[in-house]
């Protein structure tokens, strides 16, 4: 049951990070504009 929090988590965890560079690469491109 650990093994699930933490790959439930770590699922969680990517979903997250990928959203966020995505949020800064498009505040990056209206910056420039």
């Amino acid at each position: 049951i650990e093994l699930l929090i933490k790959h439930m988590r770590e699922t969680v965890f990517a979903q997250h990070g990928v959203a966020l560079q995505q949020e800064v690469k498009v505040i990056g491109e209206y910056e420039h504009r």
